[in-house]
Parts: C-alpha cells; structure tokens; sequence
C-alpha cells in the first residue's frame, strides 16, 4: 500500500500473513522505488519527485533508495538499485573472565 508522506517521498505499507508489517523489506522496497520513478504507476502518481533518491516512510523509519536508471525509453532499463538501511540491536551482554 502507498501514499502520500510529509516526511519522505513516498509513504508504503507491507502486509505479511495477513497483517501490515512493522518495517518494509528491501526485497519490496526496491521494485517500489523503481515505480516511484516510473511514469503512469500508481506509485509514482502518489510519490514525490524532487529528489533523485526515493525516501521511503514505513512504520518504523524512513528507508533511502537509490534508483538509476534510463527511463527515456518505452521499456524502462535500470542500471542499479542502492539501498541504504539502519541495524538494530539484536543482543546486548557482557562478560565475565
């Protein structure tokens, strides 16, 4: 799901198993941001377009994406897709010797 954002180019939802997933996954966020440039999609009738990255909002931050791409032609070609995204903390501990 997408629409508008305040914040960021685009704003996007992702439902796993039936519910919308607290983040946004790089495997979806990549075809995304390629719509968002692409002319006559939905995405990029919603999408923002100042800026050559896609700056995509989703539940819990806004993810970067980077789009290159000749889309001059009838049949877009996309030269490269960067993605760029935060870590979180998995575990925290201590030792002890």
């Amino acid at each position: 799901m997408v629409g508008s954002a305040k914040n960021a180019t685009l704003s996007a939802r992702m439902l796993a198993l039936k519910k919308v997933h607290k983040a946004f996954a790089v495997s979806t966020s990549i075809p995304t941001a390629i719509c968002a440039k692409i002319k006559g999609t939905v995405v990029n009738d919603v999408a923002i377009k100042d800026s050559a990255e896609v700056f995509l909002a989703h539940p819990t931050g806004v993810m970067k994406i980077g789009v290159k791409a000749n889309l001059s032609t009838e049949i877009p070609e996309i030269d490269e897709v960067s993605v760029e995204r935060t870590a979180r903390i998995l575990m925290k501990g201590h030792t002890f010797t």
